[in-house]
């Protein structure tokens, strides 16, 4: 009985956790970070986030991504590096699809326009099964790793510039 009793404790818990999720649709995917935004906002266009970490924190604990494609749009300035851990929430068993981040990759600045610094530490930090794209962005991360990836985690990249930094990209702890 006292089995019985903990496992609808704690399904009750999932339940609720559950229903505080505001579920992605086709027009709801698309969230914003600018250097002008403040990290009280919900990441929306007209309401962006000031940091990558807060929309990443925004997309995973108040969404489920109902097996689309979250993105997290970058306007162009300087950005602290982030971590991103655990599987998106929706579409299982696996979870959504990776989360999008990225710049404006059009012309005529490109990926030269949002820089991405780790600060000492890494830029990007990726962990527990959690998928990324990282797109037209500059990383810079002078004395760590630009990407970093462990335990399961997947990083998929295209129109990157690496600037500084003394390792690039480090696998599984190495």
């Amino acid at each position: 009985m006292r089995y019985l009793t903990v496992a609808f404790v704690v399904l009750m818990l999932c339940v609720q956790s559950a229903a505080t999720r505001t579920l992605l649709t086709s027009t709801t995917t698309e969230f914003y970070v600018a250097s002008t935004g403040d990290d009280a906002n919900d990441c929306r266009q007209v309401t962006p986030c000031l940091t990558i970490q807060q929309a990443v924190n925004v997309v995973k604990r108040d969404h489920d991504t109902a097996c689309l494609q979250p993105r997290i749009n970058l306007a162009a300035g300087t950005y602290a590096g982030f971590q991103d851990y655990g599987p998106q929430v929706g579409c299982q068993p696996l979870g959504g699809g990776p989360l999008v981040i990225g710049g404006d990759c059009g012309p005529p600045a490109g990926a030269g326009n949002v820089h991405i610094n780790g600060g000492g530490g890494n830029a990007i930090s990726i962990d527990g099964k959690a998928a990324v794209i990282i797109i037209c962005v500059t990383i810079n991360a002078p004395g760590a790793a630009a990407l970093y990836a462990t335990d399961g985690a997947a990083i998929e990249f295209g129109s990157i510039n690496f600037g500084t930094g003394s390792g690039f990209i480090r696998p599984n702890g190495t």
